[in-house]
């Protein structure tokens, strides 16, 4: 029997994607969590709690317990599973290749060695140090903590007396303490291209595109996702030439990576960041149910130096059970008491999944779109034509959206 080592926050949706997988696949699994996290009611076969900074603890761990494989499935993760892999010759990407993706801007250095689109960036210490490297930058900036998931601690500014507010909530925010600050690349349109990619050695699956979009109110939230991406023959390719040449430069060679960015006017594809791990809430699942590809099996079985399932994917003749797909979710406009999620008679019938997120349920207390760490739930909707689809898109909100009671009352109509 096969023994797979897993790093991961508790509770985390992906964690028990992983751990489900294993389970099917026959693995024995044993995950380790950082002190204080609590595991209570995680299938795990054994558990252990560890410093994600101790390496040595680490491969200690991973060594008495004769593992064949490790991952790690949220950003604070995977640099330590990499460093197991790393001292035990087990199947993964570099330290080196992982700590370029994950460092904003490391990352946009490797964007500029690649030769693909990448802003004016700099690292700074201090809110005076950030003015004074901004000279040169064109307004609005982007202030980001160097080293965080999501688009927790990014302030966008466009008047530099905000600077030292932008300051302390990046360093705060940032892992290691480390700000950078780069150029806005502006996306007028709220829409973003993501992807769900799996990379085996040369080769990538490039299935998991989809269209990403904001709302004016939270333009760094992804909030709602679009199967399939229309991109044209000519942005299908920019895209692949883009992300390929940033994943062949930073030396990857195993896993799903989480790529998001957009097309500039120039029609060079940006790269706003690609993430060594699985994309969140549910995404996975929704690849999934979309294309019939099922990424936590790849990533699984993969780990532990199984390739049946990738040989098996790669050479399989992609059919999509649904013509075209939303996956919302579903945030709140304010802070409050959770009652319900309004769903319009009208979209009712095209409603296939809905996936509440852990720690969310009716009678708990949420927070707004901007300050919430997740969304309150995850639904998908099919549709057969495009106007439909469409329909939804545009009125997603109106037609979907959680009731909540705020202290003056409910906001139900």
């Amino acid at each position: 029997m096969k023994t797979l080592m897993i790093l991961s926050t508790v509770p985390d949706e992906r964690l028990e994607m992983v751990l489900k997988e294993a389970e099917a696949a026959g693995y024995e699994t044993l995950l380790c969590a950082r002190p204080g996290d609590s595991a209570d009611g995680v299938s795990a076969d054994r558990i252990v709690q560890a410093d994600w900074d101790d390496a040595e603890q680490l491969v200690r761990i991973a060594a008495a317990g004769n593992i064949d494989g490790v991952i790690g499935v949220c950003d604070p993760a995977v640099i330590p599973a990499a460093k197991v892999a790393e001292a035990l010759r087990l199947p993964g990407n570099p330290v080196a290749s992982v700590e370029k993706l994950l460092s904003k801007n490391a990352f946009r250095t490797l964007q500029e060695q690649s030769g693909v689109f990448y802003p004016k960036h700099a690292v700074v210490t201090g809110p005076e140090e950030m003015k004074e490297a901004c000279r040169d930058f064109r307004l609005p900036v982007i202030v980001k903590p160097m080293l965080s998931s999501s688009s927790h601690g990014m302030t966008t500014l466009s008047d530099m007396k905000e600077a030292d507010r932008a300051f302390r909530e990046a360093s705060q925010t940032s892992r290691n303490g480390s700000v950078c600050v780069e150029e806005c690349i502006e996306n007028p349109s709220l829409r973003v291209v993501e992807s769900d990619l799996f990379v085996m050695g040369e080769e990538i699956l490039w299935d998991g595109i989809r269209y990403c979009y904001r709302l004016p109110q939270a333009p760094l939230r992804p909030v709602y996702d679009v199967y399939p991406a229309a991109l044209s023959e000519q942005e299908e390719a920019e895209y692949k030439r883009a992300v390929s040449a940033v994943l062949r430069k930073a030396g990857v060679r195993i896993g799903d990576f989480d790529v998001e960015g957009f097309f500039t006017p120039e029609k060079r594809f940006f790269i706003i960041e690609i993430n060594p791990r699985p994309a969140g809430h549910y995404t996975p699942q929704t690849v999934q149910f979309f294309t019939g590809i099922n990424l936590a099996k790849l990533l699984v079985t993969t780990a532990v130096g199984d390739t049946a399932y990738y040989e098996e994917v790669k050479n399989s003749k992609r059919e999509q059970r649904w013509h075209y797909l939303l996956d919302h979710s579903v945030f709140s406009e304010k802070d409050g008491v959770f009652i319900k999620i309004h769903i319009d008679e009208g979209i009712r019938k095209h409603l296939q999944v809905t996936r509440y997120l852990h720690g969310q349920k009716e009678g708990d207390r949420v927070k707004n779109i901007i300050d919430a760490v997740r969304p309150i739930a995850v639904m998908i909707f099919a549709f057969e034509t495009k106007e439909e689809l469409e329909y939804a898109r545009a009125h997603i909100t109106e037609l979907v959206y959680p009731v909540v009671q705020e202290d003056g009352g409910c906001d139900d109509p």
